[in-house]
């Protein structure tokens, strides 16, 4: 798989990502394990495709990626209403289509 960044391994960085919490005044520790989990939860709340993001973390399986995703209630209730509308425009078309037969 290629990579998107080329970055150091992750041992390398996350001693300069030690640096970053201090000095943006946040008290968090700051690891690449945190940097992924951030990147697969915002990826998944934008692009909304689990697919797509097990490929980019580079995972074999899927029950690996939903490790590094919290599905937030919003997240599934979006989801929830936009196939609820589909099945109304099916229904509304079905309907038309009758009416006309």
């Amino acid at each position: 798989m290629e990579y998107i960044f080329d970055l150091p391994n992750p041992a390398e960085y996350n001693i300069t990502l030690k640096d970053i919490p201090s000095l943006a005044c946040i008290n968090k520790n700051l690891t690449s394990h945190v940097g992924r989990h951030t990147f697969g939860h915002m990826y998944l709340q934008k692009v909304q495709n689990l697919a797509s993001l097990k490929e980019l973390m580079g995972h074999t399986k899927i029950e690996t990626t939903m490790r590094y995703v919290h599905l937030e209630n919003d997240y599934l209730k979006s989801t929830a209403n936009l196939v609820g509308e589909e099945f109304k425009d099916l229904r509304k078309r079905k309907r038309n289509t009758d009416a006309f037969n």
